[in-house]
């Protein structure tokens, strides 16, 4: 079942060469599908929550929602942690705007929350953990791929069979993005 999972993710939908602009396209590509994937693994692993939030003990009570109500910022998705919030930006191909950069970290900040920025490919790029910590005033922190595959190894043996499935499928995107995007 998990090599059917790694399939779908990693299938391209066209290669660099059928694209004007010499850009390839796989499944993994649509947000969508990091929003579900975090969703699924957060709920379903504290050790990956306690890894991506840089939390020093496991959470006993992780709740996450799906473009959370965020007056105005927003977000893509929420991770409460023992009822701590962390709220999510994830971007794969649009760019990381400063307008909305500052328009979550004033949400941030007036909420007393803190925020993480998922970045692949372009917007990657674009920032850095300094700038995003320097610009948030220091309420966001930016997850790298590096970060994101320390949680997902994180994962304990325990976990539901289909999440140990989804989690080293979502290893293979990781790892296929840093040989794509180094």
């Amino acid at each position: 079942m998990g090599a059917g999972i790694r399939f779908f993710l990693l299938y391209e939908i066209y290669s660099s060469a059928q694209h004007p602009q010499g850009w390839s396209k796989c499944i993994y590509d649509d947000e969508n599908i990091h929003y579900g994937l975090l969703q699924i693994i957060a709920a379903n692993s504290p050790e990956f929550t306690q890894e991506l939030l840089g939390l020093p003990s496991v959470p006993t009570r992780v709740s996450v929602f799906q473009k959370p109500p965020s007056k105005g910022a927003n977000f893509d998705i929420l991770i409460e942690a023992d009822k701590e919030p962390y709220y999510f930006e994830i971007k794969i191909w649009n760019l990381l705007s400063t307008d909305q950069l500052d328009r979550q970290t004033d949400f941030l900040c007036s909420n007393n929350c803190n925020g993480r920025y998922v970045l692949f490919t372009h917007a990657a790029q674009q920032w850095d953990a300094s700038t995003i910590a320097s610009r948030s005033r220091g309420r966001s922190q930016l997850v790298t791929l590096a970060d994101l595959l320390r949680s997902l190894n994180a994962v304990k043996a325990n976990v539901p069979q289909e999440i140990t499935e989804i989690v080293e499928a979502y290893k293979s995107i990781i790892q296929h993005l840093e040989r794509r995007w180094p």
